[in-house]
């Protein structure tokens, strides 16, 4: 087979799979809402987050989002997983939120405990953030007993002119070392 017919059939490979992928997700999304803790209390002070086994995000509301979540209404209500705190786990949806029209949702692959004192508490982690009409995108959330929850897109996807520029180049180099031979 010609060099020819193996460059114009990468050409046209590249450029259908380019047209069929869905965009990813970017941007972030925050919420706020109350904290239940559930543990026994060992001090008579009420469960603190050194006693907590368990942390449950309640009355949770979308309080600002950028990039693809920016068309979701502020205080959309969003539906939120227990995270058991020892050993720290969480069921998977973390979060969903369901719009009527769309629906956003976050799977963890990782939690982890970044501070934890009787009245603080940092969790992270990482996971796939989904949207419908999205590619599954990786994305990063932490949360913090004083702000409430954060989640952002961390997408390392080349840009399209990108992967052009670089099939240009391989192109060239195949033309150069040809006239070489």
């Amino acid at each position: 087979m010609s060099f020819k017919k193996v460059l114009l059939a990468s050409a046209l490979i590249i450029a259908s799979t380019a047209a069929s992928a869905l965009p990813i997700i970017t941007g972030s999304i925050d919420f706020l809402g109350s904290i239940s803790l559930s543990g026994t209390d060992t001090n008579g002070n009420g469960v603190d987050y050194l006693e907590a086994d368990s942390i449950q995000l309640t009355n949770l509301l979308l309080i600002g989002g950028t990039g693809a979540y920016a068309s979701i209404p502020a205080n959309t209500s969003t539906i939120f997983s227990q995270i058991n705190l020892d050993p720290i786990t969480a069921s998977n949806p973390l979060w969903i939120i369901d719009t009527g029209s769309a629906s956003f949702s976050f799977e963890a692959d990782s939690l982890q405990i970044d501070l934890r004192t009787a009245t603080d508490l940092l969790l992270s982690g990482s996971g796939w953030l989904k949207a419908d009409g999205y590619e599954d995108t990786r994305g990063y959330w932490d949360f913090s007993s004083q702000s409430g929850v954060s989640f952002s897109a961390n997408a390392n996807v080349p840009e399209p002119g990108t992967l052009a520029l670089f099939g240009l180049g391989l192109a060239g180099l195949g033309f150069t070392r040809r006239k070489q031979a």
